[in-house]
């Protein structure tokens, strides 16, 4: 007669567990991964972006689209799409998108699934990153947005913010630029008062920060901490420091958060 062997029930159960122990040691590992690569993504398409700004500054007089140094990019079928005046978030993109700058997916976080534009208005539905805001005085009378429109422009300028993630939200939860305890990410929307995202800068560096508070060089003025979607008002010892950047309207840092 031949003995068979056979995992004993005690064997088996010992197998069990020590699959179990791997995989809850390998799950953790894979979503580290997949996040890193979103957030290398994330970087390249703002990269990505503000190469193709850099290409559309040779025909600006050196300024990124929405503006050319004396006057905002006005808002009609030709020039937007009806998109909007040049300050808005939807003009600049369409300008990149329309002149063939960068492409659809490209302005859409890897985070994120919209529709990828093809033609017509851009909307919020077609895109998700923030730019740096540059309203004039008629829209907001504040000296900043003065300030940002000089940078505004291929002069590589390595602490000038241009291309940002936005503020994300959660259910119901909206950020309020000006309130960090209120923020949330895109990358990481666990919590209120956490932000992660990408930063690129006129220099064409990109980082992915864990907050958003930079250092930033605006025209003149230099700041070692600034927080990028807060705008100054004017008022203080440091007004015309501070960064901003809008993800639509001209006349609010961030818009409608959809």
């Amino acid at each position: 007669m031949h003995k068979h062997k056979a995992f004993t029930i005690i064997e088996l159960l010992v197998a069990i567990a020590i699959i179990a122990v791997m995989v809850g040691l390998l799950f953790p590992a894979i979503g580290a991964v997949r996040r890193h690569a979103k957030q290398t993504e994330s970087n390249t398409r703002v990269r990505g972006i503000i190469q193709s700004m850099i290409q559309a500054s040779e025909s600006r007089r050196g300024f990124f689209p929405g503006f050319d140094g004396f006057s905002f990019t006005q808002n009609s079928v030709a020039t937007t799409g009806n998109s909007g005046p040049g300050q808005t978030a939807e003009a600049r993109h369409w300008i990149l998108l329309d002149g063939n700058y960068t492409t659809g997916d490209g302005v859409v976080s890897p985070q994120e699934s919209k529709d990828v534009w093809t033609t017509g208005r851009v909307t919020t539905d077609n895109y998700s990153y923030a730019m740096t805001q540059i309203n004039d005085a008629s829209v907001n009378p504040n000296a900043n947005d003065r300030y940002r429109r000089e940078e505004w422009r291929n002069e590589q300028n390595a602490l000038a913010p241009v291309v940002t993630d936005r503020l994300g939200i959660s259910g119901s939860i909206l950020p309020t630029p000006g309130v960090p305890d209120s923020y949330l990410s895109m990358h990481d929307d666990s919590s209120e008062g956490k932000w992660t995202g990408s930063i690129g800068r006129g220099d064409l560096s990109v980082e992915f920060s864990t907050e958003p508070t930079v250092a930033t060089r605006i025209a003149s003025y230099h700041n070692d901490v600034d927080d990028i979607f807060t705008p100054g008002d004017g008022t203080g010892p440091d007004p015309d420091k501070n960064m901003s950047v809008t993800y639509r309207q001209a006349d609010n840092p961030m818009g409608d958060i959809d």
